[in-house]
């Protein structure tokens, strides 16, 4: 299996080779990192030529700073478009997932959504990790993974995926639940008494889903929850390692049964300080 890192021409954003060397380090894959080159209706054959040996020097330079970059294998590939070529060469080289870098318009330091990661996440083949933008983990594996809880809704493949991949990769758990509560005025003791009620279903609804996953998962998993204002305080009310993960599930499905980001996956996605990993349906569903 391969890591694949997808990366764009003239970004000389190493965010996503970071990432793919950081999964490589705890589970051993080889990393690819990857260009496409996108095919033009009028191009001709020395354009490809010229464009493939720039896109291929500045992959080398860019993979070459990175701890360890001088291992990392390069490929310039051709496609119609960049989300195309990267899961073309995701399927050749039967990749366990693809990383990408964030929107050019999003926050330093956080993780958001391009129209490229939009295409491969919607295409449910395979699972998609977003870095945060300027991401330099230095020489670093994993450290923590840390399921985002949306429910019981799909909660038990989610939780289950979770659990096998943090086993598989030797990582520890954790699970969080993340909810926006708006400032209402409620009678005294009222607003205190619903957030200890909601903390208690929360907490034993999500314990009720790990021990359906495993007879042990549930004894050593610990559950937080991330309660604030808006969706950037909720996510900054736990604490974050250096390293760590965020996994999240497939939220709506398509009519095909792939997968697409809901409203609140997206909004975890910009407030997250930490990598996004976006599982596939068919490891959770």
């Amino acid at each position: 299996m391969t890591v694949i890192a997808g990366l764009r021409t003239g970004t000389h954003a190493a965010a996503p080779i970071e990432l793919a060397a950081q999964l490589a380090r705890t589970t051993g894959d080889p990393v690819l990192a990857t260009t496409v080159v996108e095919r033009r209706a009028q191009s001709d054959d020395e354009y490809a030529r010229l464009a493939t040996e720039q896109a291929e020097r500045e992959l080398r330079m860019i993979a070459d700073e990175v701890s360890g970059g001088s291992l990392i294998e390069i490929t310039v590939t051709g496609a119609s478009s960049v989300a195309e070529g990267l899961m073309a060469v995701a399927h050749q080289r039967r990749a366990s997932c693809v990383t990408v870098g964030s929107s050019a318009f999003g926050l330093l330091g956080r993780a958001s959504m391009s129209s490229v990661t939009d295409r491969l996440v919607s295409s449910g083949a395979l699972p998609v990790a977003i870095a945060p933008r300027g991401y330099r983990p230095g020489p670093i594996g994993v450290t923590r993974m840390t399921a985002a809880y949306g429910g019981r809704a799909g909660a038990n493949g989610l939780l289950a995926a979770a659990a096998a991949l943090a086993a598989s990769w030797s990582v520890p758990l954790r699970i969080v639940s993340f909810s926006v509560r708006e400032s209402v005025p409620y009678p005294a003791g009222a607003d205190d008494q619903m957030l200890r009620a909601w903390r208690e279903r929360t907490r034993t609804s999500i314990r009720e889903a790990l021990e359906e996953t495993s007879d042990h998962t549930a004894e050593r998993t610990p559950v937080e929850l991330g309660i604030g204002t808006d969706w950037n305080t909720a996510v900054e009310s736990v604490n974050w390692k250096s390293g760590e993960l965020l996994l999240l599930g497939a939220g709506a499905a398509t009519r095909r049964q792939q997968m697409m980001p809901m409203t609140a996956t997206a909004q975890i996605i910009k407030a997250s300080p930490a990598p996004v990993m976006i599982l596939p349906r068919r490891l959770t569903g």
